[in-house]
């Protein structure tokens, strides 16, 4: 009897675990496709124009960056994120990397 209990318990936080697991994995694959998708606003409003202008410097795309990051932050409620700091680390870094990501990416095509 005291088998079963113990299995059940297991069984329990196995399912709670795994849950878990599925809701960060669709939320951060949800973060990758909003970030994306500014990444991609930023570059056809900001960046691209001033490309074409010929007049892009260092600053611009500093301050590309920032706007981006402004975009994303506005559409996030980064206390919800906060668990995720357990299987990312820091929210804001990793947020920053994926930008960086998606700027490289958005260079390579």
């Amino acid at each position: 009897m005291l088998y079963l209990i113990r299995l059940s318990i297991s069984l329990f936080k196995y399912r709670a675990a795994v849950e878990s697991h599925n809701k960060a994995r669709k939320t951060l694959d949800f973060l990758d496709y909003l970030i994306e998708t500014c990444v991609l606003s930023t570059n056809q409003s900001f960046v691209e124009p001033l490309k074409q202008s010929g007049c892009f410097m260092q600053q611009d795309k500093e301050e590309a960056f920032q706007e981006t990051l402004c975009k994303v932050n506005c559409m996030l409620n980064k206390q919800k994120l906060l668990y995720l700091n357990g299987y990312i680390g820091s929210i804001d870094e990793w947020i920053s990397n994926k930008i960086e990501y998606h700027v490289r990416k958005c260079k390579g095509t």
